[in-house]
């Protein structure tokens, strides 16, 4: 990992804090990386202990900050492996780098870093590339912090810089056990659900509910419960009569046989996510040709939010195919 070496310090200079300059974390971050990647190289810690608690707003600092100890106690020289601003491992001298504010956003304000990060790799289709890195940039008690940094990769796809740091915190910490609890928590309740006892017993809705209020908040992450709770409210406001999904969810439809055959895989860890696929039989007794044979397959996309793994996503399978997508139909009824 690189080391800081800052000249402020070395001369006694007060480091600075943004209070008026929206643009100050991104240029000071830029001029480490320009010092980095200079034909003499740099020395420059976008992360250093320093840096963290000045730069970057508390919630990023966090995640940063995790990673990086994970990185220390497996004895790794690099937290990404690669830099953290250009994205890459090998470079040339930033050229052509231009800092510019953007009009501000209801909960940040946006600076754009645009530079040429591999103008001296010759033959190289990246050698006239314009790298596009943002920085959202929050206020906190009247100073200037970076929320989030955004890059630009292959395709203009872009990357949050926060889930590289936590891929590397998902790593770290994955067990099965651990990734697979909410889903499983999940399983159980629809296997309770679908239980017929015959003897007239009333099952304990909350015990079968996905989403109460006990399970809600505790098994789901922050953007799921936003996206459930603003589909609530929109449905609330139609008088669709209370009922916000047309299917069970992890069952599939409406209607189902006793689950049975529960099997349940969980996947190595795929950047921030761990998927936990679960295959049971809940249509065998409809009669219909193949139905003692169907195989339901429900995947739970997971991400590690506050330490815990929490369910982002519950998608209907086929084969290795989303054909249904619980969070994309939650953000429809909610616009």
């Amino acid at each position: 990992m690189f080391k800081t070496i800052l000249a402020a310090l070395l001369l006694g200079a007060a480091l600075p804090a943004y209070a008026a300059d929206v643009t100050g974390p991104a240029r000071e971050l830029m001029k480490a990386a320009t010092a980095n990647w200079s034909d003499a190289g740099g020395n420059e810690d976008y992360t250093s202990e320093e840096r963290m608690g000045r730069l970057y707003a508390p919630g990023l600092a966090a995640v940063i900050e995790e990673a990086v100890g994970h990185a220390s106690r497996l004895n790794k020289d690099t937290v990404l492996g690669y830099d953290m601003i250009t994205g890459s491992e090998d470079g040339c001298a930033i050229k052509d780098l231009k800092i510019t504010q953007q009009k501000a956003e209801p909960d940040f304000i946006p600076v754009i870093a645009e530079f040429k990060p591999f103008t001296c790799l010759k033959g190289d289709p990246r050698r006239k590339m314009v790298m596009k890195v943002l920085f959202m940039m929050g206020e906190y008690d009247g100073v200037f912090k970076i929320d989030e940094i955004f890059r630009t990769v292959r395709d203009n796809e872009v990357i949050a810089v926060s889930d590289e740091f936590n891929a590397v915190t998902t790593a770290a910490v994955f067990t099965p056990k651990k990734a697979s609890a909410a889903a499983k928590e999940l399983l159980e309740a629809a296997y309770a659900k679908t239980q017929d006892t015959g003897d007239g017993a009333k099952t304990d809705e909350d015990a079968v509910n996905y989403f109460s209020k006990k399970r809600l908040n505790r098994l789901y992450t922050t953007s799921f419960v936003n996206l459930y709770r603003a589909a609530w409210k929109k449905q609330e406001s139609d008088e669709n009569g209370g009922y916000l999904l047309g299917s069970d969810p992890i069952i599939g439809s409406q209607d189902n046989c006793p689950m049975k055959d529960l099997k349940i895989e969980t996947k190595e860890p795929d950047f921030i996510y761990v998927n936990i696929i679960a295959r049971f039989r809940a249509a065998y007794c409809f009669g219909n040709p193949g139905d003692d044979k169907r195989v339901t397959t429900v995947r739970f996309v997971t991400i590690l939010e506050g330490g815990v793994f929490k369910i982002d996503d519950i998608q209907q399978m086929d084969g290795d195919k989303a054909t249904s997508s619980l969070k994309d139909d939650l953000k429809a009824l909610g616009e």
